[in-house]
Formats: structure tokens, C-alpha cells, sequence
């Protein structure tokens, strides 16, 4: 079968690539582990994993933020935050944010999800994590955990790029509470999942009831535009499906009206994505 015999070449492989030393516990990350899962909106599914194995999602939750802000500020209030323009830099590009006076190029950006971090509604960064929390699991059944190893793990070694991004978006007006935005975004990048959830979280991006239809499409755009980073444009003129990596390893890809595919392996390539995570992506595709 294609999507066992991927499964079995990604655990085979031995490809070299880092992982994130940044954070500590990511860079403890067994660089052999590899877990996948598919579901299509005809409702078959596959799944390769561990079970009961979440991994946090990093980057990968900026789609789920995007999707929160559009639902709950309108996409008029999420428009005057961020832009959904392609960049040619980094992630965390400062250079970017000061040439373009402080409004982030688009949501897959740090500074784009920090900006819409700080928009949030709540009180402390806790409560307002466990509104989205508690939000996206009413709307769409998926309950995810804040892992707090991992976040003790992110603010044990303060990320000076995020904190010179969040004051670039205080002195444009963007973000008003910097350190509840700086908060908000670590504590949701260390949302966990399974992949098997992730895979049907993706399947109700692909088939969404008919009241989130056109915020699903904004969000699967912005995805499109800016999930990759730099690289993007390349994936989506060659493979075409929306897809978001974070730098634990994780890679979530959705295609409307066909379903998801949802990977995890900790080696990163220069960009910050899973390397044999892309490759599953792009053979598992077939699989539809």
C-alpha cells in the first residue's frame, strides 16, 4: 500500500538535518521518530502513529489562530493587523516588519501571529488560550492540551527575535499588551495533538459546515500564501496543497473538498521544516 510503504522509507531514512535547539526539549526529540496520519472527507483514513503520542504543534498552530481571529474580530479588524502577502524572508524576519511600518505580511509570519495574539479577548494569556481552547473544541470536537513541559521548556531561554517583533507591533499601534501576546503565542505553540487528530482536525478544514465555509477558505489561503514560508510559492505551484509546518517536526496539510494529511519527524530542514514530513506530504497526495 503507498501510504505504508512511505511510512516505512520515513522510518527507514537516514537523512541528516538539526533539530531546534532553541527550545530544549525539542532538541531532545528522537530524530528517528516518525508518526503519520490520513483522513479524507469520504471518510477514509490511515494512520501510522503511536497511540496517544501528541506532539505540540509550534508554527503549526498560526492557521488555528488566523481562523479564531477571523471568527471572532471579523476579517475587516484581522485585515488591519495583518496583511496575506508572500514573503521571501524568514519566519522571523525583523528587517521586513520595520520596512513595512510594523503590519505583518501575513498571518504565517511570527510577527503576523503575534500581532493577532495580542487581539485576543480575556484577561490573563492563560484565560485567553482556554477561550480558544475551549472555542475550537465546540465548533470543531478537537481538544488540545497546552503542554507545559514543553512552554517551561520555551521561556526558559527568551526568544529576543519574538520580543524585538512584538515591540516593532507596541510602537506600530498593532499590539497593545506585549508580554500577554508573547504569552499567548508560546502557550499555543505548545497546543499537543495527536496526528490522527490533527489529520481529522485537517478533514474539517476540507469539508467545513456551511456557517465557516468562507473563513475556511481566508484561513486555507493565508496558508497557501504564507505556510511555508519562502517556500511556498514553490510548494503550491508544484504539490498544491495549503500546508503549515512548525518546528517541532510537525507538517498539517489540507485540501478542500479532499482531506488532510498530518505528519510528524523532528529533523528540520534550513527553512524550519520536518524534511521527511514534506516528502510524506507529497507522496501521500496520490493516496486521494
Amino acid at each position: 500500500m503507498l501510504l505504508d510503504d512511505l511510512a516505512r522509507q520515513g522510518a527507514r531514512s537516514g537523512i541528516s538535518g538539526y533539530l531546534p535547539d532553541y527550545v530544549p526539549a525539542l532538541a531532545k526529540a528522537n530524530p528517528q521518530e516518525f508518526a503519520a496520519a490520513v483522513q479524507a472527507v469520504d471518510g477514509r483514513s490511515w494512520d501510522r502513529s503511536p497511540p496517544g503520542r501528541r506532539v505540540v504543534l509550534m508554527s503549526v498552530m498560526k492557521p488555528l489562530l488566523l481562523f479564531y481571529a477571523l471568527a471572532l474580530l471579523g476579517p475587516e479588524v484581522v485585515s488591519g493587523l495583518v496583511g496575506c502577502q508572500p514573503s521571501a524572508k524568514a519566519y522571523n524576519d525583523l528587517d521586513q516588519l520595520l520596512e513595512d511600518a510594523g503590519h505583518p505580511r501575513n498571518p504565517m509570519l511570527n510577527s503576523g501571529a503575534l500581532a493577532l495574539a495580542g487581539a485576543l479577548p480575556g484577561t490573563t494569556a492563560r484565560d485567553r488560550v482556554r477561550r480558544f481552547q475551549a472555542w475550537l473544541y465546540r465548533e470543531t470536537g478537537c481538544l488540545m492540551p497546552v503542554n507545559e513541559t514543553v512552554l517551561a521548556s520555551v521561556q526558559s531561554l527568551p526568544n529576543g527575535r519574538n520580543r524585538a517583533l512584538v515591540q516593532t507591533l507596541v510602537d506600530s499601534g498593532r499590539v497593545a499588551e506585549p508580554e500577554i501576546a508573547l504569552e499567548i503565542y508560546n502557550r499555543l505553540c505548545c497546543l499537543g495533538i495527536t496526528m490522527p487528530e490533527l489529520a481529522a482536525l485537517g478533514c474539517w478544514f476540507a469539508n467545513p459546515p456551511s456557517q465557516w465555509a468562507e473563513l475556511v477558505q481566508q484561513t486555507l489561503a493565508a496558508i497557501a500564501v504564507g505556510g511555508l514560508y519562502q517556500d511556498s510559492e514553490t510548494w503550491m505551484a508544484h504539490v498544491g496543497w495549503p500546508t503549515k509546518s512548525g518546528v517541532s517536526g510537525v507538517v498539517w496539510s489540507i485540501q478542500p473538498g479532499q482531506g488532510s494529511i498530518a505528519c510528524y519527524s523532528p529533523l528540520l530542514n534550513p527553512q524550519g521544516h520536518s524534511i521527511l514530513g514534506l516528502d510524506f506530504v507529497e507522496g501521500a497526495i496520490r493516496w486521494f
